[in-house]
C-alpha cells in the first residue's frame, strides 16, 4: 500500500469510528425513554400507586410491595432466568 492509501484508510475509518460512536451514544441516551417497562412485577405496582393516589384507599397493593422483593434479587432472576430454562 502506498502512504497515500494508508492516509485515505485511516481518513475514512475515523468517519466511520465517528459516526458508529455518535449513533451508539444518541441510542444509549434515548433508550430509557423509547422502551417501555416488561417485568410484570414492576407494572402491577405502578399500576397499584397510581389506583392509590387516584382513590386515595391505601388497600391498593401490589404482591411485590407486600414480599419487599430488593433490586438485587431481580437483577439476579433477570439474568439467571434466561440460563436455566
Amino acid at each position: 500500500m502506498d502512504p497515500v492509501d494508508v492516509s485515505f484508510f485511516l481518513r475514512a475509518q475515523s468517519c466511520v469510528l465517528t459516526f458508529e460512536t455518535r449513533y451508539a451514544g444518541t441510542y444509549v441516551i434515548l433508550i430509557p425513554f423509547i422502551l417501555h417497562e416488561t417485568r410484570s412485577t414492576i407494572v402491577i405496582t405502578k399500576i397499584a400507586q397510581r389506583l392509590r393516589k387516584k382513590t386515595g384507599d391505601k388497600r391498593y397493593r401490589a404482591r411485590a410491595e407486600d414480599e419487599g422483593v430488593n433490586l438485587k434479587k431481580l437483577i439476579w432472576i433477570s439474568c439467571t432466568r434466561p440460563v436455566c430454562k
